[in-house]
């Protein structure tokens, strides 16, 4: 879909990404092997002001408390492309939808 995706696999790995790549978007899982997307969210939150976080889960309880810590968006696991790619859409061209 033309997007640029940098993968990590953990916390740890995500912020040592962030402190030599400038993101526009994170898509962050709730459980991470080193701790829950919520705290990265947080940190990278602190450490790139502009950067729009979505968070993800099956589990639908997370979207309050991902919503209350500032997230952009929450998308409930299992989602698709299409979902993805909306989403993505809304959150990097909010005047497009």
């Amino acid at each position: 879909m033309g997007y640029e995706v940098t993968l990590s696999e953990s916390c740890e790995e995500a912020l040592a990404y962030s402190h030599g790549i400038r993101f526009d978007l994170a898509l962050l899982d709730y459980n991470l092997p080193d701790g829950l997307g919520t705290e990265l969210m947080t940190e990278l939150q602190r450490m790139q002001p502009h950067l729009k976080i979505i968070i993800s889960s099956a589990d639908p309880s997370v979207e309050r408390i991902s919503n209350n810590l500032g997230a952009l968006a929450f998308i409930r696991k299992p989602a698709g492309a299409r979902t993805l790619n909306s989403r993505f859409i809304r959150a990097l061209n909010p005047r497009a939808c």
